[in-house]
């Protein structure tokens, strides 16, 4: 699970990346949050170019309760801080 800002200087794309690596590993990744819709946009097409279809899913901005069963229903939990390029 991914929780936080959709933004480019998350590298959330590099997630993606290593998260196909694990190909054959029955796993999913879930996304929560809102942030720039372009670059939610360039997600979105990056897991469909990378056969992530269906492993990889967008929620959307959650609070509260949603928030909390994000976290319950999650096994790991990834935080991303500032990419440094």
């Amino acid at each position: 699970m991914y929780i936080g800002r959709l933004n480019r200087e998350k590298g959330i794309e590099n997630l993606f990346h290593a998260f196909n690596g694990l190909d054959g590993i029955p796993a999913t990744l879930d996304v929560y949050g809102a942030g720039d819709e372009g670059y939610a946009t360039r997600l979105a097409d990056l897991a469909h170019s990378l056969g992530l279809d269906g492993r990889v899913r967008f929620h959307g901005y959650v609070e509260g309760d949603a928030k909390r069963n994000a976290f319950f229903e999650s096994d790991v939990c990834v935080e991303i801080g500032r990419a440094h390029v």
